[in-house]
This record gives C-alpha cells, sequence and structure tokens, in this order.
C-alpha cells in the first residue's frame, strides 16, 4: 500500500513508518522522529500540490554537494560550480513532507548542467541524498534570489477527505474570485487547496494543523533575505518575532508528537 491507496488520514500517517524509514528510530522500539524530508515518491496528493504551486511535474534530483558548498546558500553554491564547470542556475521548489501532516514547497536553486541534468549542490542538514523539486519556468537564471517568495504549505492530513469538496467550491468561483482567493492564499503562505479548504468541517487535529501552517507564513512575512541570512524586516517588531518564533516551535513538536502517538495507537478517540 502506498499514500494513493489509503482511505483515511491515520492511515497516511500509518504508512509514514515504512514509506520514510529514515524517521524510525531504534529496531526494538521503532520510535517514530517526525520532521520534514524529502517524499520518496509522486503521489496523487503531492501532484495535486505541485499543481498549485507551478506548472509542470516534479522530478527527484540527487543531492551531490561540492567541497565548499554551504547549506542554506543553494543561490550562490550554484553560481560557483557554474563559474568553474559550465552550465547554469535553475530555479524551483524542494518539495518536503511532514508524513501525513503536510507539504512544504521551499524556493531553491539547483545546478542545470551543460548535459540538462539537474544537480542539487546544497548539502542538506538531515542528510537526505535526493530531493523532490518542481522546476518553476516563472524564474529565469537572472532572477534575484534575494526577492524568492516565501514558502507554501498544505495539509495533507484529511486531504483525501476534502479533495473533491475542495475543487467543487473552487470550481463554482469565477476568474477574478480564484485570483482574489489565491492571492489571499499566498499572503498566508498556503496553497489555494489548502486555503479553501480551511473553510470546510474539519476534526480538532486538521485544525491545529492548520493553525500551524497559517502560523508559521506570518512568521515568515516577518522576515527577509540578505547576503548575512533571514533577518527581521522591521527591527521594531523584534520582540514580536522572537515570540512567534518561539510559538512556531512549540507547536510544530506539539504537532509532531501527536503524530507520533496517532501511530502509535495513544491518541484518545483516534485508531492507529
Amino acid at each position: 500500500m502506498n499514500f494513493t491507496e489509503a482511505t483515511t488520514s491515520r492511515e497516511a500517517i500509518q504508512l509514514a513508518k515504512t514509506l520514510y524509514p529514515n524517521l524510525i528510530g531504534s529496531t526494538e522500539n521503532h520510535d517514530l522522529f517526525m520532521r520534514e524530508t524529502s517524499l520518496p515518491e509522486a503521489t496523487a496528493d503531492a501532484l495535486d500540490f505541485c499543481a498549485d504551486i507551478a506548472p509542470g511535474n516534479p522530478v527527484f534530483v540527487e543531492v551531490a554537494p561540492t567541497p565548499t558548498a554551504r547549506p542554506g546558500w543553494c543561490f550562490t553554491n550554484v553560481a560557483d560550480v557554474a563559474a568553474t564547470a559550465g552550465g547554469s542556475v535553475c530555479y524551483g521548489w524542494t518539495i518536503w513532507g511532514a508524513p501525513g501532516l503536510w507539504y512544504n514547497a521551499e524556493f531553491h536553486a539547483v545546478w542545470k548542467t551543460s548535459g540538462e541534468t539537474l544537480i542539487d549542490v546544497t548539502p542538506k542538514v538531515d542528510g537526505e541524498n535526493f530531493i523532490m523539486f518542481l522546476p518553476d519556468p516563472r524564474y529565469s537564471p537572472d532572477f534575484d534570489f534575494y526577492q524568492r517568495p516565501n514558502n507554501v504549505r498544505m495539509r495533507t492530513y484529511g486531504h483525501f477527505e476534502r479533495r473533491d469538496s475542495v475543487r467543487a467550491k473552487l470550481a463554482g468561483f469565477n476568474e477574478a474570485r480564484v485570483r482574489y482567493e489565491r492571492e489571499k492564499a499566498t499572503l498566508k503562505g498556503l496553497s489555494l487547496l489548502q486555503s479553501i479548504g480551511t473553510g470546510l468541517k474539519r476534526d480538532r487535529f486538521e485544525k491545529l494543523i492548520d493553525g500551524f501552517l497559517e502560523e508559521v507564513g506570518e512568521f515568515e512575512n516577518m522576515l527577509k533575505p540578505t547576503p548575512d541570512g533571514m533577518v527581521c524586516k522591521d527591527p521594531r517588531h523584534t520582540a514580536q518575532f522572537e515570540r512567534r518564533r518561539h510559538r512556531v516551535w512549540r507547536q510544530k513538536t506539539k504537532l509532531f508528537l501527536m503524530a507520533d502517538m496517532i501511530v502509535r495507537g495513544m491518541v484518545p478517540g483516534k485508531e492507529a
């Protein structure tokens, strides 16, 4: 069974233990250490998410860092290797997944060799050796990476159960309404499907995930990229920035722990 065959959200979380073996701890207790990592396959809900982000289909790209590459500095890493080995930069989105909980699209740069092969030359802090990458033709090689868009997220817990309802609701919108809804979703760091889906009936766990996704989107709106890294846009709001940063971390930790308990059948009222 894979994610496309799962009939409930809880089945999707359960399948994380087999589809994401690198999340599993010791063989004695099979602890599940939840985190965002690269998706192992292009499932139906992943393709739904990607279609909301950019035209085209995602591809799997090998991670092969250069000796001098730094984590988090993808565009300079690509520029360095292109200057010595040729080729060019290809902009797009790394598709991360918190198994059974949400997907996260992060704007990213990979190296396109002179032979048209895509290689991710930026090291990953968690050691992934491949990424799911969605090329975005709307960004040319001369795009200013410091103007890059924020991350985009979509809840996967409950996606199967809500997908048809969300699509039906979206189909009833005219072009102007769709444009308005997409702009609203972008401001919150959400995919269009995710933003529309928050207006439907949800269970408590879905509401907790949605609250976190909106919170982290608002937090990222307070950031701006600089040559020294990500900093708070407005120094006058530094205290608020720090409070929100800690709140986001606490919310994420809580959701990961809850997902771990669901997998092990430890949450009252929910079956693993």
